[in-house]
């Protein structure tokens, strides 16, 4: 008799627990393309609500089956079991719902700053471009010959209309690396070709900021396998650090070696240094540590981020270390150039 009460006991929970585990099920298997939802959203896939609410759903069927196992177990009345399982379920599909819409909240005003970077960023190039165009036609003096003060003033304005453009260029770099649209074109090339270019390009800005720069090359290099204009954006970005955030008068030193089945570049200076609760921040967008703040240094804190995006995209790595107020050591290395030759990769 017993028995058989259990039985009915049983037929009774899965019936009043049927509609509610098919519901869940159906919006389980909605939400189930978990990978293209993510890739919309443009966040990490534990981040995504479509990730979290499978998570959820799984809590949500594991604390049926607990409850429901606790309450045979314990001799309760089927009746009062069934009850304990919906109420429990019930409770926990509210928590679940609630967690997985915040954090489709907060997915969706991401993707929506993204877009309207990446939309702003388009819109501002095309003038900032013509106006750099203008800038250079009148300091050429194709418009008529200039004086000093007005040659000094137009100056000005081509060197903020420059940080401009390398400003908007590295927030539509930031919309594709997040939206996985960054292509990269990756040929055998010579780091060593690229460091000495970059340097050439850089001589007069070192030369503003009262550093030294002494390039060290070990021995013949082997060529590497990646994309010329992110390496290029990379050594260029590490370069510029440390010569901006070296003290007047300082030595910075970059090397390039050979390390195993890579090419490493290396930078080091004597500067500012970074401090240690910082540094786990340091790769981050818009990051920026409190002491170059208040050494009034401009930047937007997307370098990084960007180089490290590139470089580990190549198939590299990039790493630091550093000292509060005794400088900083960065590095990059990419992989030897392998005999598959030219390979172009889209991100």
């Amino acid at each position: 008799m017993r028995k058989n009460k259990e039985i009915y006991g049983i037929i009774n929970t899965i019936q009043l627990n049927f509609i509610f585990v098919s519901k869940l099920l159906k919006i389980f298997i909605q939400q189930f393309n978990i990978v293209s939802a993510c890739k919309n959203y443009r966040v990490k896939i534990w981040q995504c609500p479509n990730f979290l609410f499978p998570v959820m759903g799984f809590i949500t069927i594991l604390g049926m089956l607990t409850t429901y196992y606790l309450g045979i177990s314990n001799d309760i009345d089927p009746y009062t079991v069934a009850l304990m399982v919906l109420g429990i379920s019930t409770i926990l599909f509210l928590i679940g719902h609630f967690i997985v819409a915040s954090f489709q909240m907060l997915a969706e005003t991401n993707q929506i700053k993204s877009d309207f970077i990446s939309i702003a960023s388009h819109q501002l190039r095309a003038p900032l471009s013509s106006l750099k165009w203008s800038l250079e036609f009148l300091l050429d003096g194709r418009a008529g010959e200039l004086g000093d003060q007005q040659k000094h003033y137009l100056e000005m304005s081509r060197q903020d209309n420059v940080h401009m453009i390398t400003l908007v260029n590295n927030l539509l770099d930031v919309s594709r690396i997040e939206a996985g649209l960054m292509d990269l074109v990756k040929r055998p090339l010579s780091l060593k070709d690229v460091v000495t270019e970059t340097l050439n390009d850089l001589a007069e800005y070192i030369k503003s900021q009262n550093v030294t720069m002494e390039l060290k090359i070990d021995g013949d290099l082997p060529e590497v396998l990646g994309d010329r204009e992110k390496i290029k954006m990379c050594v260029q970005n590490l370069i510029d650090n440390a010569a901006k955030y070296s003290l007047a008068g300082g030595k910075v030193v970059i090397s390039i070696i050979q390390n195993k089945k890579f090419v490493e570049f290396n930078v080091q200076d004597g500067g500012l240094g970074i401090p240690k609760k910082a540094q786990k921040g340091i790769f981050q967008k818009f990051y920026r540590a409190e002491n170059t703040k208040s050494y009034s240094v401009n930047g937007s804190g997307l370098g990084l981020f960007i180089a490290r995006s590139n470089i580990e995209a190549m198939g590299g790595q990039i790493g630091f270390d550093s000292t509060e107020n005794h400088g900083s050591h960065f590095w990059f290395k990419l992989p030897i150039n392998s005999p598959a030759g030219e390979l172009n990769l889209k991100k």
